[in-house]
């Protein structure tokens, strides 16, 4: 079985968190041993934008034009598919869905939907990342089969590797650091992550004289770090407020045991993975009431349902101030979700999905 696989996001050494979740998955797809892949795939994003989806386009169509394929398997609903409006060949196409490529808002998702359309009539299989999104997709798309879909919740997580068997793992770094109090994000610092929200609780937060020993250490990329660290200079909180960049994927879990809360503010989701790594990792989450991180979240991590600076301020408060056993109970819940989504299980059913299309 021959495969070309698609995709505008691809993690680089310079962007190491930019589509882990994609390279996950097409790990998973190399793990079947009859399967040939070719990947067109921006890598990073270093380079200017236009230049690469230039050359991305340009490679794709390479592929489709001199060799032929069994499968073509392409994520996101969005500029990666647009080569398939004018392939004629017979491979059986496998669109692998975001999330915001279904329900975005921004001018650029109206425009992608333009043609998204006849790429969804094309493809005969659909991957997407929780039942949320499969309900979506067949109410933007009613002539979609919801048989030929498939919820894959972006690949899941490697539960091993988060979790830890040490009963003292989360009596971590912050020993160091004079018995700080860690509230901390791990995200992409971009429009709709709600990182200003949580900014503004913070700064509100540690405006009472007994949270003095509360930090919020912040971990990510994406083009509202300058904002950030304007935010974080023109209101004096170098000292509390600690950006430490892009962490590399194979650090991830050790950075969430640094953390006493993790807290995941964002506004839309497809899945949340991070949210899934933490929970696993034994740190007490907070999360946004939204779609679907409300189905996982559930009633093992501390919620806020407004996205208000003053809805997440009450659900920090309620975090900091949560007796040992409570904690503990959240902490257990939270693991015991977690293993659900365990990668290994989603790897053989993704696999299995694609044996299905011949």
């Amino acid at each position: 079985m021959k495969m070309l696989f698609l995709s505008n996001m691809f993690p680089s050494a310079s962007s190491p968190s930019f589509g882990t979740f994609v390279k996950s998955n097409l790990e998973q797809i190399i793990q079947y041993e009859n399967i040939s892949i070719d990947k067109s795939v921006i890598v990073g994003t270093a380079s200017n934008k236009l230049v690469r989806y230039f050359k991305y386009f340009i490679n794709t169509l390479y592929f489709m034009v001199v060799k032929r394929y069994d499968i073509i398997y392409a994520h996101y609903l969005t500029y990666t598919t647009i080569p398939l409006l004018i392939y004629f060949g017979n491979a059986k196409i496998i669109i692998n869905i975001h999330g915001d490529d279904l329900n975005g808002n921004r001018l650029i998702h109206r425009f992608h939907s333009l043609y998204a359309y006849f790429i969804v009539k094309r493809a005969c299989k659909f991957v997407v990342p929780s039942p949320y999104f499969k309900k979506l997709l067949c109410l933007k798309y009613p002539r979609v089969n919801p048989d030929n879909i498939l919820v894959n919740y972006s690949g899941g997580i490697d539960y091993n590797r988060f979790s830890s068997e040490n009963e003292n793992e989360n009596e971590n770094e912050n020993e160091n650091e004079n018995e700080r109090v860690i509230i901390g994000y791990c995200s992409r610092i971009a429009e709709g992550k709600q990182w200003l929200t949580l900014c503004n609780a913070f700064k509100e937060i540690i405006s009472r004289e007994d949270n003095s020993m509360v930090d919020l250490h912040i971990y990510g990329d994406g083009e509202e770090l300058p904002k950030l660290k304007l935010y974080i200079e023109e209101n004096n909180l170098s000292s509390r407020i600690k950006y430490h960049g892009v962490v590399e994927y194979q650090y991830i879990q050790k950075v969430y045991t640094t953390f006493d809360f993790f807290v995941f503010p964002t506004e839309r989701e497809s899945l949340g993975l991070v949210l899934l790594e933490s929970m696993a990792s034994g740190t007490l989450t907070i999360c946004s009431d939204i779609n679907p991180l409300n189905e996982i979240a559930n009633d093992n991590s501390v919620i806020f349902f407004n996205n208000t600076i003053n809805d997440l301020v009450y659900a920090i408060n309620k975090a900091l101030n949560l007796k040992e056993k409570e904690r503990e109970k959240y902490i257990y819940n939270a693991r015991e979700i977690a293993k659900k989504y365990d990668s290994k299980i989603f790897e053989k059913l993704l696999i299995g999905f694609i044996n299905e299309s011949f």
